[in-house]
Order: structure tokens, then sequence, then C-alpha cells
């Protein structure tokens, strides 16, 4: 499916962009900032872990970082609910990995009306799963979490994926 056109302002490119099945953008991380710096997003609150969950140093420590000065990355919406596994065969039958948090970020920086339900995942040293959650109907309002967890996608959620040899991790 392409991607519809979005440049127009107002609720029906907004209506469009939540109902597109996949949305693809270019992504132009920077890759000499700290990931604390990548993870700025406008009018998000970021939170790192909860209820004794990995402290914030761990959480930064294990997220990977792309290679790629520019990369395509593309937002697929889930019609069911998937767990992390589930998610990564996913992306692996569009021959996709998971998008880093450095890009999808930077697409965040540039466009924030796709910061609609976001999921993006990653497996730390020890193969443990993270995940930073851009959610907008949160209690807390407009949040980020970066938690180490296992966790199921709800349906309506993104996965954003990128070309493997985009992504690389830095153990």
């Amino acid at each position: 499916m392409q991607t519809p056109n979005v440049g127009s302002t107002g609720h029906v490119a907004h209506d469009i962009l939540e109902s597109a099945s996949e949305i693809t953008r270019c992504a132009w991380p920077n890759r000499f900032c700290t990931p604390a710096e990548a993870l700025e997003v406008p009018n998000r609150q970021i939170l790192f872990g909860e209820l004794g969950n990995a402290s914030e140093s761990e959480l930064i420590v294990s997220m990977p970082h792309g290679r790629t000065r520019a990369s395509q990355v593309t937002f697929y919406r889930l019609e069911s609910p998937m767990s992390n596994e589930e998610a990564e065969w996913f992306l692996q039958t569009k021959h996709k990995v998971a998008a880093d948090p450095f890009s999808t970020a930077s697409i965040f920086r540039s466009d924030p009306r796709l910061m609609l339900l976001v999921g993006v995942q990653w497996r730390d040293y020890l193969g443990r799963w993270c995940d930073m959650a851009y959610d907008r109907w949160s209690v807390r309002g407009q949040i980020v979490t970066v938690m180490r967890r296992n966790h199921t996608w709800p349906a309506g959620w993104r996965i954003p994926g990128m070309d493997p040899e985009s992504v690389h991790f830095r153990f």
C-alpha cells in the first residue's frame, strides 16, 4: 500500500494518517547525540521504567544506534495484538527489523503527527526485551515510556521497521 499524501493540515489529513496501514518516512537522525538527547521529542514527558524495572542508565545503554546517516522507516499498523516475539516475526515477514530509537525519534521531531501509539522495541545485551511506547492516551498525558519488559502491543498500535543493514547494537 502506498503512503497517503499527508501534506495538508487539518482533520482529513489526521484521519488518513491514523487509518493508513503503512506509513513510510525518511529518518535523518543525529548519530552523535546521546541516547537521552535522541529521545527528546516535542510535547512528550519521558518516563523510564516502573515498579522496580530497569534503571534509566541501563535502558539508555541498551538502546541500539543506527549506523546509516539516513534510512527509511515504515510504521506498520497492527491489526491484532502482538507480543514482542510476534512483532519481531511480523517485521521479518516484511524483510525489516525493528527501527532504532534514534531514527524513530528523528522522524517524530520533524513530523509530530506520526506519534500515534507507536511501539519501538529491542533486546538488551542479555536478550531481554526493552521498549519505548509513544502513548497519547495515558492518564499522565502524552508520554514516552522506556522499559524493560515482555509486552503485548495492542491492535491499532504501530511498529516501526527498517532495513536490517541500517541498525547495529552498541554493547
